[in-house]
């Protein structure tokens, strides 16, 4: 796998959305401009500003891949992408639900926030909170059984005769699509296995045949206790330089029994984790993050995330993530005139003189 090769897909995932101008898009409620009909992926090429020295190329682009939310290359320069087909239409979001909010700060599982979502959404619709649903099961109701239609997946891009160029895509693993399931946000690849980060379960498949995964296997489940803003999903799945998997998540939470038997309660904000390969060992890493996404270290193992400001009058930040370590933050801040301590006691400022 060449750098090149990392930037072209990375370039060809935006291209699969619409266009958006990156110093104008960060936070939350960043929104993309709509490109013009007829737009192709060569043509969106020439409207994007890299810096000197670098060169962008379309790697693939529709029809191999298809709203991309994260990619990894494996060993062989093969590309694992993820894919979504909930976002927006069977992801509750819960600035569409303003009398939700009270009740989903007090949820503490996934368990709850199913039963949650059923006793707002109930069977009977279409009503209410219901208003917003598309009837995709085409029942003649729009209840909770609508978000069950849609699913996420993996897609497996692959450049099979070796021109710089995706040729071909075959469908990876998929069927992530219960009443739980968030938007998936996190893939890693190392040594024939891919470990999939896809509320409320962490995966891992193993073996490849034909495309397509030979077996699969749920690692960890319990994450995405509340029901969140869209977009605040497990991220940044990756294979640290210990050789242990990392990943984040959101202020949507966690509640997770290991596969030990111990209980790791982070309810209320975002954090870092990490885990053996094969699941074992799980650790909560750091906590008091927003909105994390992926991981990334320097060449001395410091590990660092970029977590998304909360569009309150704060601002996006790099963190440098310490182990142990507690940022500040908890959901209940969103809800607050100007985000309540968060702003007003700066617990997101840098500390100048040190940074």
């Amino acid at each position: 796998m060449t750098p090149s090769r990392t930037h072209s897909l990375a370039v060809a995932a935006l291209l699969t959305l619409p266009p958006f101008a990156p110093a104008q898009a960060t936070g939350d409620d960043a929104k993309a401009a709509k490109p013009a009909a007829g737009d192709s992926a060569e043509a969106a090429v020439k409207k994007l500003s890299v810096a000197p020295g670098l060169q962008v190329d379309v790697w693939a682009s529709e029809p191999l891949l298809i709203n991309p939310v994260a990619f990894c290359f494996d060993e062989k320069g093969r590309a694992f992408v993820v894919e979504t087909g909930r976002r927006r239409s069977s992801v509750p979001d819960i600035r569409r639900h303003d009398a939700w909010r009270i009740e989903n700060l007090g949820l503490r599982s996934v368990e709850e926030r199913i039963a949650f979502l059923k006793m707002k959404l109930p069977d009977a619709g279409p009503s209410g909170a219901a208003d917003d649903l598309t009837d995709l099961n085409k029942d003649g109701r729009r209840d909770w059984h609508d978000l069950e239609v849609e699913g996420e997946r993996i897609g497996l891009v692959v450049d099979s005769d070796g021109d710089g160029k995706a040729d071909t895509a075959s469908v990876f693993a998929d069927g992530f699509k219960a009443l739980a399931t968030g938007t998936a946000a996190g893939v890693a690849a190392s040594g024939g296995s891919v470990w999939f980060a896809c509320i409320p379960d962490l995966w891992r498949f193993d073996g490849e045949k034909n495309g397509a995964t030979e077996a699969q296997t749920k690692l960890l489940s319990g994450f995405g206790v509340h029901v969140a803003y869209g977009g605040h999903d497990m991220h940044g799945t990756k294979i640290g330089p210990d050789g242990r998997l990392y990943w984040t998540i959101a202020d949507t939470g966690a509640h997770v029994t290991t596969r030990e038997g111990k209980v790791i309660d982070n309810p209320d904000s975002g954090a870092v984790f990490r885990c053996n390969p094969d699941g074992t060992d799980m650790e909560l890493f750091a906590t008091g993050l927003r909105n994390p996404q992926s991981l990334a270290w320097n060449d001395v193992g410091d590990l660092f995330t970029g977590d998304n400001n909360a569009d309150g009058g704060d601002a996006a930040r790099w963190t440098h993530v310490v182990e142990g370590a507690d940022y500040g933050w908890r959901i209940g801040w969103q809800f607050l005139p100007k985000l309540g301590a968060w702003n007003s006691e700066g617990m997101w400022h840098l500390d100048v003189d040190k940074t």
